[in-house]
Formats: C-alpha cells, sequence, structure tokens
C-alpha cells in the first residue's frame, strides 16, 4: 500500500469506500443545490468530499488504528478470507480505515440536532401524564406532585392532580391542533450551541456501528462471497472476518472476537 494515497490517481482503491457512500445510487437535491445519497446508510451532508476528506486525513496519518497495514497483510487467515470472498485487499483495507474512522467520529465526536419546541412540549406531556398516573393510586406521593412556575426569582405552585392532568390535557390539545405553527417546530436560536448539541455513543455502540458498516457493504456487494474448500481451515464467514478486525483495531481488545461469530451477534442484536 502506498505511503500517500490519491483518490484521482487510484481510483480502483476507493470503489469500496465510493460503494457504501453511494449505497443504491438514490439520490436528491437540497434547495441550496447539494446532491445528498438518501439510498444510503452513511448520513453524508457532502459525499463527494467524503472521500477527498478521508484522502487527507489517511495521507497525514490522522486516522489513529492500532491496526497497521503491514500487520493486516502478514495476517494469513484474513488475507485467506478477503482473497477468498474475491476481494482486492488494497481496496478493502482502505475500506476498513474508512469505516473504522467514520464510525469514531460519528460515535465520540458526533453532532446532532436538539429537540425543537413542539418536541420539547411533547416529551414533557407524555412523560408527566406517565409519571402522574403510575402514582395516581400513591396518597403519600398524592401530596407531593405540583407544578412549579419560576421566573425572575418569583413563583407559582400548583399541587392539585386533577388540575394538573387538565392542564397537560389542555395543553396536549393545544399543540394538536397548532402542530403545523412553523415557530413550534423551528429551533429556539440562531446560534449553532442553540441548535446543535453533542453526542457521544458507549463503545459498544461504536462496536456495533463499525460491524453494521461493514455488513452494508457485503449487502450491497452478494458477488463477494465463495466455498471454502473442504479441510483447507480457510473460514469465509463474513461475521467471523468483522469480528477479528473489531479486536484488530482495537475496538475491543475481548479475544472472544477472535475467530468466532457469536459474540459479535449479541452486540448485533442489541
Amino acid at each position: 500500500m502506498k505511503e500517500f494515497i490519491d483518490c484521482d490517481e487510484d481510483k480502483a482503491l476507493f470503489v469500496y469506500i465510493e460503494n457504501i457512500i453511494a449505497g443504491n445510487k438514490a439520490i436528491t437535491q437540497t434547495p441550496e443545490g447539494s446532491i445528498i445519497f438518501t439510498g444510503s446508510k452513511l448520513k453524508i451532508s457532502n459525499p463527494f468530499l467524503a472521500i477527498e476528506t478521508f484522502e487527507i486525513r489517511y495521507n497525514e496519518k490522522k486516522i489513529d488504528c492500532a491496526y497497521k497495514y503491514e500487520d493486516y497483510i502478514k495476517d494469513k487467515d484474513i488475507q485467506a478470507t478477503v482473497k477468498g470472498l474475491g476481494m482486492n485487499p488494497d481496496s478493502f483495507w482502505l475500506l476498513i480505515l474508512f469505516c473504522y474512522d467514520y464510525a469514531c467520529d460519528v460515535c465520540f465526536t458526533g453532532l446532532t440536532y436538539v429537540d425543537s419546541p413542539k418536541k420539547k412540549i411533547e416529551n414533557f406531556i407524555s412523560k408527566a401524564k406517565e409519571f402522574i398516573e403510575k402514582e395516581s393510586d400513591n396518597l403519600k406521593f398524592k401530596k407531593k406532585t405540583s407544578l412549579t412556575l419560576r421566573m425572575k426569582g418569583k413563583s407559582c405552585t400548583l399541587n392539585d392532580e386533577k388540575a394538573l392532568l387538565l392542564i397537560l390535557s389542555w395543553i396536549e390539545k393545544g399543540v394538536f391542533e397548532i402542530s403545523n405553527d412553523s415557530t413550534l417546530n423551528t429551533f429556539g436560536g440562531n446560534n449553532a450551541d442553540e441548535i446543535f448539541t453533542t453526542n457521544i455513543e458507549s463503545d459498544s455502540v461504536l462496536i456495533w456501528y463499525f460491524a453494521q458498516l461493514i455488513l452494508y457493504f457485503f449487502e450491497l456487494n452478494p458477488q463477494f462471497k465463495g466455498r471454502a474448500a473442504k479441510g483447507s481451515g480457510i473460514s469465509l464467514n463474513k461475521n467471523i472476518l468483522i469480528s477479528n478486525l473489531i479486536y484488530h483495531t482495537h475496538l475491543s481488545l475481548n479475544k472472544n472476537f477472535l475467530n468466532d461469530d457469536e459474540y459479535l451477534k449479541g452486540y448485533l442484536k442489541q
């Protein structure tokens, strides 16, 4: 593998990455004129810039993966599986790095939209009604049930259960009646921190997501299959291949991932 890669000169090396970015190649155009692949499981705002970004990160050695190309290419079992499935080892290597880097970015430095005012009201109504109704038979709880409004150092409190349920019903009805009101469906500010919030996932989600990305590639490419000769000792089980990659990339150091897919299946079911 070259120390520096170029997506324009080495197009064959990037075909697997292009494949999962494009998905089934269904596209849509945003009002701003950008093209988005709506038929892909990868939600990338600028898919045409994604490969270039990956190329830059690779060449500047910013992809901090413990699994190195030298280890990958020397692993006879991995190489036997990759070649047995009919894949190009170097192209698949770049796919592994892309999925690793993308999964880490999404799970550890990703952003998500904050809830709109309408969503916040709906969540409040749902939780409040569930809380009140669940404890409605608890006399001790009834004495502690209250709704307090605080503003500029002053407050007013309502602690009647029936009144609270009635108010929640009115709010719910009002939100339903004005659900098309654009002011309720938009964000409460213009600054980035009022629109986005950081979204950090657990290591388990990271492992699951990395596996899903590689599985998605195989889903898009059913031609990558094969049958190992009896007694050859070569495994063409894609789940075992992914499970081994999870261990080698240090997404997990649990040796249960090595040469077995039962542990991975547990993550995929969660």
